[in-house]
């Protein structure tokens, strides 16, 4: 009954929350706990502070007890931190277990973890995760809400199973974190439990759901003092031996060598570099046809450059696939190095600085630097204040590239109400490119609260370039936006949590200054109380749309008229072996007599708990688009032609885990895209659309296949040392590309 719940979680909060967890430390006569899952070691029985409770849910039924006991431990040493965490069930047989590789979280098994923020400044904190399984997971966490999974330590867990629970044992270096150099460490705790089988995901004090992040609420604990930083000094030294054939029969081998080094500079800040980095293992891209003016996004794959790179990543600045990117050849230039110094004082002192160069090619690429550095300063709790430069040198008289980034970020004493402003000035010179420019960006908004509701704008000028190292679409405007979003985590009627939202954009071109374009959002998503999901969403350009961009030629503007998009989702229980995902949407142009339509479907299958795989399927057609530059006219008209796009999208995959240290993993990509013209318009000075009998030299329509084929095995000998085995296959490319590498990495630390 309710009173019941409400007796139970006054308990518990009173055992959580009566007085901070001690972290206790190992007495002369108490040895260090063995590593094996169980709570049989003599410092788990003598520990002063082993605490037993109902954690306090967050899903399904938000701020009431866990129907299940958890009981955790910390302790520790001049070497390590000992953690200990008993998750109790009534029918321990059934917990699920899928087995995944290291840092793949799976629906198909239980997880706890716990969190630690060592500078007690709700700013970062370092996350260790483990499955009911045995697999590993880490994570950084960050006080703006980002998380950065990409961050790997060399840590030690197990898992034990008995008659009443299921524990997990950890042992965490203390060279594999960063702490200041006090005697008393204000460090803070944060444990986290998911339950797959009653959906249930709790932690050890009561959280606020309704507040972004998790640093900012995490629990002080008392304890840990007469600790000094150790020396960080890593290296992973590695050797590769590959083949690879292109199309029409020529083969060739390569071998590599090189190393990463990760070292401690002092307690706050860290070196890690690579030399000579091997990308033979990196996943393929996911290409597609790009039909627009502006350059596609695609993912980072690279493992240098995804890790602890989120002091940088600030309003697209720092795009790394730029570093490697072809300036102006036609072959991508090797990465030659790169090393980056990371870390954040006791005094809230936060610094980054990155720097990679690439190699010169053959085909005219000189050698290049790609440098940014960052400097920001934390003040109260969740304020601050920062600067960030980015630099492109390809040498004298080539084209040189300097950002400059000044910006603060302010918040209420309550966490409540949050205010970001931004300046940022882009200058380019050289081969013929030169300009200065500058954008501007305010943001006031509440970010803790059921209600919420958020107001940007954004000025960037016309000769605003950040291309070099950062990814940017357009300039030349000033944009608008509201977004308001209600929450209800409490559940009502057949869901037990949803949220509402309505978004609106204003976007006016700076110089000469006009409309560019008004859209508005509604959208709705909740989660079923059996754990199904579904979406909604209706998005619509009332006043239609003034394209800048389209026809390619300056002044030249294409005047679009209404559109409206409206989608649904649906997502089945994902705790079921065989789970389903289904999207669509329908968009219409009706004075265009233009029908867009996207729908797809993805197929997760787990045969057991060492075998799952994927299907996706994706289908889109836009009839009667009217957009594609298809070549000038006389005088200032351009000609644009009327198509339609098809494209059809496979995406398949399956993975074998024998053990939590073994894994195969295969998927394949696969697009097929067409585009007929049939009709053609003059563009005139009026931007509306004539049509026309003229018709281009060459006729546009196309046919774009792709598919990619990526196969790794990998297995991990040692504590973070692994040998793997990649296979790619590119088809339908040019060339096309067949590729094998094997590689070893080994792990050495100083500790």
């Amino acid at each position: 009954s309710a009173p019941c719940a409400t007796m139970l979680l006054s308990l518990a909060l009173l055992m959580s929350l009566s007085a901070p967890p001690l972290v206790w430390r190992l007495p002369a006569d108490v040895a260090p706990p063995q590593i094996d899952g169980s709570m049989s070691d003599a410092v788990w029985d003598r520990h002063p502070d082993r605490r037993r409770y109902p954690f306090v849910q967050v899903r399904p039924d938000y701020g009431q007890p866990s129907t299940q006991d958890t009981e955790y431990a910390i302790a520790y040493d001049d070497r390590n931190v000992y953690v200990i965490i008993r998750m109790y069930d009534a029918d321990p047989t059934g917990i699920p277990r899928e087995i995944t590789p290291r840092d793949q979280f799976s629906n198909g098994s239980d997880w706890v973890a716990i969190a630690i923020d060592t500078y007690g400044r709700m700013q970062n904190a370092y996350g260790f995760f483990v499955s009911a399984a045995g697999t590993q997971a880490d994570k950084l966490f960050y006080g703006s809400g980002n998380e950065d999974d990409a961050w790997n330590a060399v840590w030690e867990s197990a898992v034990g199973f008995d008659a009443a629970a299921w524990t997990v044992e950890m042992r965490i270096p203390l060279a594999a974190i960063r702490f200041p150099a006090t005697n008393e460490q204000p460090w803070r705790v944060l444990l986290y439990r998911v339950d797959r089988r009653r959906a249930e995901e709790s932690f050890q004090i009561p959280f606020d759901a309704t507040q972004s992040g998790i640093v900012s609420q995490m629990q002080p604990v008392v304890g840990v003092s007469g600790v000094q930083p150790p020396l960080r000094l890593e290296l992973y030294p590695y050797a590769s031996l590959g083949g690879t054939r292109t199309e029409g029969g020529s083969a060739s081998g390569n071998w590599s060598l090189g190393t990463d080094l990760r070292y401690g500079i002092n307690e706050a800040f860290t070196l890690d570099m690579t030399l000579i980095p091997d990308l033979s293992h990196v996943k393929s891209d996911e290409q597609v046809l790009n039909l627009s003016v502006f350059d596609v996004r695609f993912d980072e794959n690279r493992p240098f450059f995804t890790e602890g790179t989120e002091l940088f990543d600030q309003y697209n600045l720092f795009y790394s696939r730029r570093i490697g990117e072809a300036y102006r050849g036609d072959e991508p230039p090797p990465l030659f190095n790169a090393f980056k110094v990371t870390g954040r004082h006791a005094g809230g002192t936060g610094l980054g600085v990155l720097n990679a160069v690439t190699q010169a090619t053959d085909s005219g690429d000189p050698w290049m630097n790609y440098n940014i550095l960052t400097v920001d300063q934390v003040f109260g709790q969740r304020n601050s204040v920062g600067i960030l430069n980015t630099n492109v040198w390809r040498g004298q008289g080539e084209r040189n590239a300097n950002v400059s980034l000044l910006r603060t970020e302010l918040y209420d004493r309550t966490n409540t109400w949050r205010m970001e402003m931004a300046g940022i000035v882009s200058r380019v010179t050289g081969n013929g490119a030169a300009g200065e420019g500058f954008r501007g960006r305010f943001e006031l908004g509440n970010v803790r609260g059921d209600l919420r509701a958020t107001y940007q704008a954004d000025l960037v000028t016309t000769d605003y370039s950040v291309r070099d190292f950062g990814f940017q679409r357009s300039t030349n405007y000033l944009e608008q936006e509201v977004r308001i979003m209600s929450q209800d985590l409490e559940g009502r009627g057949p869901f037990q949590s949803s949220e509402a939202c309505i978004n609106s954009e204003w976007e006016h071109r700076l110089v000469p200054f006009g409309y560019a374009q008004f859209e508005t959002e509604l959208g709705f998503s909740g989660r079923f109380r059996n754990n199904a999901s579904m979406s909604a969403w209706l998005w619509s350009q009332p006043f239609g749309s003034n394209d800048y961009f389209d026809a390619r030629q300056p002044g030249a503007v294409i005047a679009r008229p209404l559109i409206v998009f409206a989608g649904v989702g649906f997502s089945s229980d994902n705790r079921k072996a065989l789970s389903l995902r289904l999207d669509g949407n329908l968009g219409r142009v009706p004075d265009w007599g233009q029908t867009i339509t996207n729908g797809g479907g993805t197929l997760n299958l787990r045969l057991n708990d060492r075998v799952s795989g994927y299907y996706a399927l994706n289908a889109s057609q836009n009839l009667r688009q009217r957009g594609g530059f298809s070549g000038n006219l006389a005088g200032t008209d351009v000609l644009i032609g009327r198509r339609d796009v098809r494209s059809l999208t496979h995406r398949a995959g399956f993975r074998v885990t024998p053990e939590v240290r073994s894994s195969l993993d295969v998927s394949l990509y696969r697009i097929r895209t067409q585009v007929d013209y049939d009709r053609y318009f003059v563009l005139g000075t009026d931007r509306t659309l004539t049509p026309t009998a003229t018709v281009p030299t060459a006729d546009p329509s196309r046919v774009f296949r792709y598919l990619a084929l990526d196969a790794n095995w990998q297995v991990q000998f040692a504590p973070g040392s692994f040998f793997s085995v990649t296979g790619k296959l590119l088809r339908e490319t040019d060339p096309e590309t067949a590729n094998i590498s094997a590689r070893v990495i080994w792990y050495w630390s100083a500790r």
